[in-house]
């Protein structure tokens, strides 16, 4: 509410005698901003309803990854939800020119709503501005989810994974800082146990089709397992995260209590941690293979694109390998250094390059 008191002085010489200014209207424009709710930018669908509207916001900074070393922008929560369990509190503020925000501090801004890689966020952010501070407590998951779309509900929100989870795939650590995890231990390809040509009650192999409990165990799996990302878009980083003291990061290993905000890209969820996972190594490397008797040492070796470019010190960058003959070269000794540590009598090389077999030829380099 504002009051008004307006008066009018009865002397030209400004006197100390006042006298009201009688049947005066003062019009007063009321310009607050209309604050929208981030559940209700949500929705409960997988995609919002407001896409390409304009709207302000008021929430927590849950999630700080802003600059182009991280996702240019950061994660936001409603201070007090909706107690809807099919909407999110939670978005993503892509933002990479932005004022610098902090974890806690609740912040205003304006922006477009828009999908990129099907995960909802606001863009072309302006006003933003820091008006208080906040605490969001991480909302409790558990894997598996009973739906794939299980976790859409969550999107953009901080969470946290009290169970045991385990590292299930590194594959893309190095490259783009991501470890494949699931709950109830390792995930395993489905035909590992399952010929998709077996009738399983007889274990008789006549091209039945049985490709229908390959699928359903490999649905199984996808219900199993979280992506957890390094809260950057840098490929290849100088630094690679979540090692252990060793430089490594062993399939098998486990982590507790995994904390961050769920996003979603690439066609998956992924957490992006706020706190630093701490990794037990659950699945230490043995010093060699169990004694099986016998005398003869078989081994495979996956060489990853050993290409030699054209065998006399030159043509690189290849095809698919490295990219300079100095990465060449170290990457040969180390694959020479682990090929003799196995000590076995017949190797088979995967992932050589096929140029025959002549002096210049990468099986014989």
């Amino acid at each position: 509410m504002i009051t008004h008191s307006i008066t009018s002085s009865a002397d030209p010489a400004y006197s100390n005698t006042l006298t009201p200014i009688p049947n005066l209207n003062v019009n007063v424009l009321d310009n607050d901003v209309t604050l929208s709710k981030i559940y209700e930018i949500q929705g409960s669908g997988t995609a919002s309803t407001k896409i390409g509207q304009i709207v302000t916001i008021e929430a927590v900074v849950t999630g700080d990854f802003q600059g182009s070393n991280g996702l240019n922008g950061f994660y936001v929560q409603e201070a007090v939800g909706d107690g809807n369990t099919t909407t999110s509190d939670g978005i993503f503020i892509f933002a990479p020119n932005s004022t610098d925000v902090s974890v806690g501090q609740i912040v205003r801004l304006t922006g477009r709503v828009s999908e990129f890689s099907n995960q909802t966020q606001l863009d072309n952010i302006s006003g933003l501005s820091v008006i208080g501070s906040g605490a969001i407590a991480p909302l409790a998951l558990d894997l598996p989810v009973t739906a794939a779309t299980d976790l859409e509900r969550y999107e953009g929100m901080l969470v946290t994974f009290p169970e045991t989870l385990t590292v299930t795939e590194n594959f893309n650590l190095g490259r783009f800082g991501e470890v494949l995890l699931s709950s109830e231990g390792r995930l395993f390809n489905p035909t590992n146990s399952i010929d998709p040509t077996d009738i399983p009650t007889t274990g008789t192999e006549n091209d039945q089709n049985n490709i229908a409990a390959v699928t359903a165990q490999q649905n199984a799996n996808n219900l199993r397992d979280i992506l957890l990302d390094d809260g950057s878009n840098i490929q290849n980083p100088a630094t690679v995260p979540f090692l252990n003291q060793d430089g490594t990061l062993r399939t098998g290993s486990t982590v507790t209590s995994l904390t961050g905000v769920l996003g979603f890209g690439f066609d998956t969820y992924r957490l992006q941690p706020t706190a630093t996972p701490n990794f037990v190594n659950a699945n230490p490397r043995t010093a060699a293979p169990d004694a099986v008797g016998g005398n003869v040492k078989v081994a495979s070796f996956n060489v990853l694109n050993y290409f030699n470019g054209d065998g006399l010190g030159g043509g690189f960058p290849t095809s698919r390998g490295a990219t300079t003959l100095a990465e060449f070269e170290r990457q040969s000794a180390k694959i020479v250094s682990a090929i003799a540590a196995l000590d076995a009598d017949v190797v088979g090389l995967i992932e050589i390059e096929n140029d025959g077999d002549g002096p210049r030829s990468a099986i014989a380099i």
